[in-house]
């Protein structure tokens, strides 16, 4: 038995503490470590520490490519629940630890009746009000204002290898609205260890000032603030730090939103969804960068100033996205999608295809992802350029995290160029079996990341370890030599410390003894922290100079090299640094603002397209007028990058570029419909410098791509042109338009979309209803404007477009239930469902239908006749949505309606049963028909039996009732015993009470499940007796979990059930989010769980059940994390099968590995990584139908829904 890399795992010998999170080996009490208060003020002090032996003997766990090996670096008692971690050019660890991860920083999936609340949260202010108004100011302070985030740093004192001390950099974040801090930047003040540390903490951006280097934050000052509106999901916090080549600060927000004013008083304002920020190193100058984020937990710039991140998953289906993110770009995520269940989880998210990767049906206000890449991205990094090699030249590495580390890791891959710009490369596992929270590398050369040990919760553990080649050549090893000096002696120069007043940092120019000349040479430095240093500290000294001459002066030999032609990549690379420099000095210098940019001109017409490119990007950002002239040409260049960066410079000019116009549309038309990135850039520009008549005068352009784009920039400026595309010939571009006006909110075209129900093509039923086809977005969007409007004729179109055969039936049907809500104010929106709150429109708006079809007896004949047309779930829905209607607006036709759908065996019983139903409401002493109708129910299987309970007395009908539900034959379905059990509960006389109480006592004897639906009536129930019986039960299942069954309280979900409820359960529940690891017909967020295709083959009902309930009492037989010692090795994963002469194990890459017993050295079994409180999120009715739902998983292609 052999693999081609090393494969390790936990020594069989650990405790199983560790496997189970216990804290009290190396941590304190509440999870903090027992070396100091995670509140300590101070520097800790501490003699040489032993590192966990856990944590050395995790090292066999891991599996590391060939030629490398993991050590250790930190652990606990030094650390404990790192999040995220950096390296100053000392050496030493900065780590962002939490302790307020659900000890202060809470999920809004655990209150979900918060939900309203949360959406409507305008401030970070209005978020601790909401704690206050439903924790009281008690709670509040104990629950949200005790533990704190902390930030520590690490240190190899002696110089092993091993840390082995720690001090509190700083602590004492305990006010309710702070988050977990999660972005964590150390930056030089100078060369003698005093170091500036940025840190992200909701709702604050920190500079942490270490002036005398001891490792303690003299000084915490808050940057900006307003981050962080929403409670939203746990983890949605700041991320990202990095230096742009533009020397700016670039930073992320996951989708809480924000709502900042900066220190120049610009509003910077999100509701419900991610961004990236940059600002300079001071802290000025914040803007936002890009927006429609979910959790882009970090950031990173490749060789030549490309940003992107690894934006998450929403655990709805959907997949995580590796994304080049572009100036004013929208990737497409709002927090609210995490809330809609119908018609598709995540709505427009999945339904409208956001998250793939480009596809020409997509929307066009939307960046797309270059790949769908990873399950749980956190912790991103790229190679420097020393420690591994060049053959890692350009490599990224990303952790994804995934709550087991058997299924979690780090992986290598690299980017190919596709068009403007890229295709997903080679990806490989390169640590795997660890669970890793952050990664980056250190000035040693080696990889570091951050571990969380075991689970999604706080453990007291936390460790640092690494990768290291095995056999460095000696020129590596001088490498990394060489740039840890460098680094050390570019500290001198304070070029990176944002905290230098202009005094100071004019004292600091030159410290590090390089000359201007030496620190351009070093743009061509093999590590790329190296060259931003040098490039920093140039650009900072020219930037400190108050003559414009001297300025000039120490721009001179950046100048030059950015001029000269490269030989090979490391010169091209110094060629770029040299103009990052100009840009950043011609930003930042008011003297040399206005004679820097010009240098740039003759680079326009370089032989290097990157040089090409980099120029324009720059005139651009810089908004140089005098180059407006020259970019619209480069719109044609022979280079789609140039193309991109000629269209973004040409945004930056604003209106002095409109002579460009032109060229952007000509670029739209000719990739526009191939290349998302150029779309982008050119609808960008398009936004900053075209004019309306110029947008307008195009609207008829003979490419539909094209019409898509300008609608985006009609969208942009919310202009209400933009109605006009609602009658365009495409529905794509019809689509675009009705997404601009319902989303963006353009009021002023409302109307417009309103009445495109009126002017929509017709609809043919069947060929992917569910999807609808490409008009389905519009009407959806049209019918939701008509209640936004609430007008007798927006009512009056609605009741037109839902008569008719026009549109999908389900869309149809949405619009029936607005007809029958319209006077009830609502709080959401129905698309997107973020907050939007509508007073309720007015009753005369349906009165004024009175004598529409959609009244009449005739709407009913019409459907019947064209049922066979429907799919008959549509047909259901449309039939329910019309009962629902009639039933809430009562008129002439109404019995007469009720009793057409009641009597129809057309319909499905639903419809039919609620329309029964009706007839008793509107009229109690009934029509002959229904009195007639209601006498022969009772004695037959009829769908309608249970609802004709209703016309007999109580004393006949509880004895008919118990009858029914006590029928245990093939009389009766479930469902008609189910709808007993409801009918018998509201009853409410004594002997129908007592009857309920005997018939609780029958159904517990008999674990029937219908004992879920006698639970759910008994809880509204007043009877004494009732009661009584229902105490009784719940302390038997109290007595039953104290003896060990910890599912007894569960066990009447066994059977019974809705399936395809459940399987809504399991795709859509946020609270339970069950694809956020498992996988079912290939569709999920994660294979951090087993595929459950074939579960309800495998696992006996029970077993099913505990996994659910009790996932660590008793992990059901083949779904088992296994630890085997073989050989001197340990293997985990699944046990698939195991026979007196055979044991085959999956491990987390599904490779399957045989062992004879007689191999076996010894074995044990792992902890599992489902949460132990998935039942706390469920009632009992979700349970057996999401129990239904699993056994139906037979991997059969007919396994009942």
């Amino acid at each position: 038995m052999c693999m081609t890399s090393v494969i390790a795992t936990l020594f069989l010998g650990l405790a199983p503490a560790l496997a189970q999170g216990d804290s009290d080996d190396g941590g304190g009490r509440d999870g903090k470590p027992s070396n100091g208060s995670a509140h300590g003020d101070g520097a800790i002090e501490t003699a040489p520490v032993e590192l966990a032996s856990e944590a050395r003997e995790a090292l066999k766990r891991f599996r590391i490519p060939e030629g490398f090996r993991a050590e250790l670096f930190a652990s606990e008692p030094l650390l404990a629940h790192p999040v995220a971690f950096c390296f100053d050019v000392f050496g030493r660890a900065y780590v962002a630890e939490t302790f307020r991860h659900h000890k202060g920083v809470t999920d809004i999936r655990e209150h979900m009746d918060w939900l309203e609340d949360d959406l409507a949260i305008k401030t970070v202010e209005d978020r601790v009000a909401m704690f206050r108004k439903h924790e009281g100011d008690e709670g509040l302070a104990r629950g949200y204002a005790v533990e704190t985030e902390r930030v520590s740093r690490i240190v190899d004192r002696d110089g092993d290898g091993v840390a082995d001390a720690t001090d509190v950099f700083t602590a004492d974040l305990t006010d309710p609205a702070v988050g977990i801090g999660a972005g964590v930047l150390a930056r030089p003040l100078d060369g003698s260890g005093a170091t500036e540390v940025w840190f992200t903490c909701i709702p604050d951006v920190w500079r942490l000032m270490d002036a005398n280097g001891d490792g303690v934050a003299e000084s915490r000052i808050s940057q900006s603030s307003g981050y962080g509106l929403r409670v939203a999901l746990l983890g949605h916090d700041m991320h990202g730090l990095v230096i742009g080549p533009d020397g700016r600060m670039y930073f992320s927000i996951g989708d809480r939103g924000f709502n900042i004013t900066t220190a120049e008083g610009v509003h910077l304002v999100r509701y419900g969804t991610g961004a990236v920020f940059r600002c300079e190193l001071d802290g000025s100058g914040l803007e936002i960068f890009c927006d429609g984020l979910r959790n882009p937990q970090e950031l990173v710039f490749d060789e030549v100033g490309n940003l992107f991140t690894l934006d998450n998953n929403s655990d709805g289906g959907d997949q995580a996205r590796w994304t080049w993110l572009l100036k004013g770009s929208d990737t497409g995520w709002r927090q609210a999608y995490q809330w809609v269940g119908e018609p598709t989880s995540r709505g427009p998210w999945n339904h409208e295809l956001l998250w793939k990767p480009f596809s020409p049906e997509q929307p066009a206000y939307v960046l797309p992802p270059i790949a769908n890449f990873t399950s749980g991205p956190s912790g991103l990094t790229i190679y420097p350029g020393t420690g591994f090699g060049e053959e890692w030249r350009g490599k990224f590495f990303i952790c994804d995290f995934r709550g087991n580390p058997g299924y979690s890791g780090i992986y290598a891959f690299g980017n190919e160029v596709q068009g403007a710009g890229f295709r997903l490369g080679k990806t490989e596992e390169f640590v795997w079996d660890a669970l890793p929270t952050d990664v980056d590398f250190g000035i040693d050369g080696n990889l570091y990341w951050s571990d969380w040990v075991s689970g999604w919760n706080q453990t007291g553990k936390g460790r640092l370890y690494r990768v290291v080649p095995e056999n460095r050549t000696a020129e590596e090893v001088a490498a990394i030599e060489d740039t840890r000096t460098t680094l050390q002696r570019l500290a001198a120069e304070g070029a990176g410390g944002s905290g230098l007043d202009a005094g100071r940092a004019a004292s600091r120019s030159g410290a590090s003894g390089y000359s201007d000349e030496e620190l351009v040479a070093l743009f061509a430095h093999r590590d790329r922290r190296v060259r931003q240093e040098a490039q920093l500290a140039l650009a900072h000294r020219a930037i400190a100079e108050q003559d414009p001459v001297n300025g000039q002066r120490h721009m001179v030999p950046a100048l030059q090299r950015m001029r000269e032609p490269a030989a090979d990549d490391r010169e091209r690379t110094a060629r770029l640094h040299a103009m990052w420099t100009l840009w950043h000095v011609a930003r930042r210098s008011e003297t040399l603002a206005g004679s820097l940019p010009k240098h740039l001109t003759g680079l326009l017409a370089d032989e290097d397209p990157e040089v090409v490119a980099q120029a324009c990007r720059i005139f651009g950002e810089l908004g140089w007028q005098p180059a407006a002239s020259r970019l619209p040409e480069l719109l044609t260049h022979g280079s789609p990058r140039v193309q991109l960066y000629a269209a973004e410079g040409l945004g930056g000019m604003k209106a002095e570029a409109s002579a460009g116009v032109a060229g952007l549309v000509a670029l739209l038309e000719s990739s526009g419909g191939t290349d998302p990135w150029l779309r982008q850039a050119a609808i960008h520009a398009l936004e900053q410098v075209a004019s309306p008549g110029e947008i307008l005068a195009q609207l008829e352009h003979p490419v539909e791509h094209v019409r898509r784009a300008l609608a985006v920039v009609l969208r942009r400026w919310e202009d209400e042109a933009i109605g006009q595309l609602l009658q365009d010939p495409s529905p794509l571009v019809r689509a675009e338009a009705a997404r601009a006006i319902y989303d963006a909110r353009i009021e002023s075209a409302m109307d417009e979309l309103s009445s495109f129900l009126g002017t929509a093509p017709d609809h043919q039923e069947g060929g992917g209803e569910e999807r609808g086809g490409t008009d389905d977005f519009t009407w959806r969007r049209a019918i939701h404007a008509c209640r936004e409007i609430a007008t007798p004729e927006s009512a009056r179109l609605l009741a037109d477009f839902a008569g008719s055969m026009r549109g999908p039936a389900r869309v149809r049907a949405e619009a029936l239930r607005l007809l029958t809500d319209w006077t009830k104010p609502v709080t959401r929106d129905g698309i997107l469902q973020d907050h939007r709150p509508l007073p309720g429109g007015s009753g005369a708006d349906i009165e004024a239908l009175r004598e529409h079809p959609l009244f009449s007896t005739s709407q009913v004949a019409q459907i019947e006749e064209t049922a066979k047309g429907m799919e008959p779930r549509n047909r259901e829905r449309i039939m329910n949505a019309l009962v629902a209607l009639h039933r809430a607006w009562p008129g002439p036709t109404t019995i007469t309606a009720l009793e057409a759908i009641a009597s129809s065996e057309t319909f499905r019983a639903a419809p039919r049963r609620a329309a029964f139903e009706g007839l008793f409401e509107l009229d109690p002493t009934g029509p002959e028909t229904v009195r007639t109708m209601a006498a022969a129910l009772v004695d037959v299987g009829s769908p309608l039996r249970a609802r004709a309970f209703g016309r007999l007395s109580e004393d006949e009908a509880t004895l008919r009732l118990v009858q029914t539900i006590q029928n245990t034959g093939a009389t009766f379905s479930a469902d008609d015993r189910a709808e007993a059990i409801k009918i018998l509960s509201t009853l409410g006389g004594a002997d129908s009470s007592a009857a309920y109480a005997r018939l609780g006592e029958w159904l517990v004897e008999g674990s029937d499940p219908l004992l879920v639906d006698w639970l759910e009536g008994a809880a509204k129930h007043e009877s004494p007796a009732v009661k009584a019986v229902e105490r009784r039960l719940v302390d038997s299942w109290t007595t039953a979990r104290e003896g060990g069954d910890l599912i007894a309280e569960w066990r009447m979900c066994l059977d019974g059930g809705n399936a395809r409820r459940g399987e809504r359960i399991f795709a859509t529940k946020s609270e339970t989010s069950c694809t956020k690891c498992h996988v079912v017909g290939g569709a999920g967020g994660s294979e951090a769980g087993p595929a459950l295709d074939t579960v309800g083959a495998r696992l006996e009902a029970e077993s099913l059940l505990r996994a659910v309930v009790a996932p660590n009492a008793e992990i059901a037989e083949g779904f088992q994390s296994w630890i085997l010692m073989a050989d001197g090795e340990a293997f985990a994963g699944r046990i698939l099968e195991e026979t007196a002469d055979l044991i085959v194990l999956e491990n987390s890459k599904k490779e399957q590995l045989e062992f004879t017993p007689d191999e076996i050295e010894a074995r044990r079994r792992d902890v599992s990584a489902m949460p132990g409180d998935i039942s706390t999120h469920l009632s009992r009715r979700e349970m057996q139908d999401l129990m239904a739902y699993l056994r139906s998983l037979r991997g059969e292609a007919d396994a009942p829904r």
